[in-house]
């Protein structure tokens, strides 16, 4: 084998510009925000549940439904800690955790704007709820993408 050849086998170095350690860094925080609440809320819904402020705003306490919501919480964050090593590869993956993360974000706006949800939980869900969506729509931009990850496609 020439060294030409060895070399074109060898896969691409992980770019190192800023953008591309902040969407690793993004990847591996929400990683592990998303498994730990995942995991907090299979395991302890009523403990979950009393620790989140306003969500007695949403109603009732239903163990089932926020077990069933801590499963995609932690798939997701699987998901990003996948991305986190290979973001190269992880566009279609972040594009279906954003749209999870963003249309969890949508229902929360809609509901405040609608007076469903008191005026307040723009204070309380702006930074757990609608900041990380807004900024994963912001990475998933094509040139952010670009800057990321070096993939010149950023549609793929």
């Amino acid at each position: 084998m020439t060294t030409s050849t060895h070399a074109a086998r060898r896969p691409a170095a992980a770019p190192t510009s800023f953008a591309a350690v902040l969407l690793r860094g993004t990847y591996a925080l929400f990683a592990l925000a998303g498994i730990v609440n995942g995991v907090r809320m299979l395991a302890a819904p009523a403990a979950w549940w009393a620790s989140i402020p306003g969500v007695e705003h949403t109603g009732a306490l239903n163990p089932h439904l926020v077990r069933d919501f801590g499963v995609a919480y932690a798939v997701a964050g699987a998901v990003l800690a996948w991305c986190a090593l290979h973001p190269a590869r992880a566009r279609l993956a972040h594009l279906a955790v954003t749209a999870f993360v963003g249309g969890h974000a949508a229902v929360h706006v809609a509901e405040i704007m609608a007076g469903q949800l008191p005026a307040e939980h723009w204070r309380i869900d702006f930074p757990t709820v609608i900041a990380p969506a807004l900024w994963l729509c912001i990475l998933a931009l094509p040139p952010v993408w670009r800057a990321a990850t070096g993939v010149p496609n950023a549609r793929s």
